[in-house]
């Protein structure tokens, strides 16, 4: 990186969120998803200490309440920039904060799912040209777990490797970008078992 470069991206923004995301480094129990009174409690209290620091360091107050939104909005702007939907296979570069606090949220430096041979890629499976039949290979990482999943179809014989089971919701709407995706892996393996099923009865 040329020195013109490193001006432009260490300017005054990286600075005071490489500072903000520091006091968040400190108060790692707001990212923590429980819910129950305690956990809430000590959240709470997490806030109001973290408030205090930003107006120490800033010299400017913020309530628990501002705080609270300025942390949700940071990490929709970092989980946008490591969405898999949008960034596709592409090399994600990210500022030093924005890789400090991707790991506060649990998130990964590259959220792509990686793309090989035998990959569904919009929706559709990919035929091998020996015409040995239908090959999926899919693998996606998220907060440290894995999925992945191998169909293969070939001349009367089947395989099939159980995927991990995926909590499916009813209201969709609900779910996350890449708890989508899994969902949408886990429909189409199964769509490849109902047409495998066919071609053997209609043999």
């Amino acid at each position: 990186m040329s020195d013109s470069e490193r001006s432009v991206e260490e300017g005054p923004e990286f600075y005071h969120q490489k500072a903000f995301v520091s006091i968040l480094k400190d108060h790692r129990i707001l990212f923590e998803k429980s819910q129950l009174p305690s956990s809430r409690r000590k959240k709470a209290e997490a806030l109001t200490e973290a408030a205090e620091k930003y107006r120490l360091r800033f010299g400017k107050e913020i309530t628990s309440r501002q705080l609270s939104k300025k942390i949700s909005n940071l990490k929709d702007r970092v989980k946008k920039k490591t969405d898999v939907l949008q960034t596709g296979n592409r090399k994600i570069k990210l500022k030093e904060w924005e890789k400090d606090y991707l790991k506060l949220i649990n998130g990964d430096t590259n959220s792509t799912v990686t793309r090989i041979e035998g990959a569904i890629e919009a929706g559709v499976a990919s035929v091998s040209d020996d015409g040995g039949g239908a090959d999926f290979t899919s693998t996606l990482q998220e907060n440290g777990a894995s999925i992945s999943a191998s169909v293969i179809f070939e001349d009367g014989t089947s395989m099939y490797e159980e995927v991990t089971p995926v909590k499916r919701k009813r209201n969709v709407n609900r779910l996350s970008n890449a708890e989508l995706q899994r969902l949408v892996y886990v429909e189409q393996l199964e769509v490849l078992q109902l047409k495998k099923k066919e071609n053997c009865s209609d043999n």
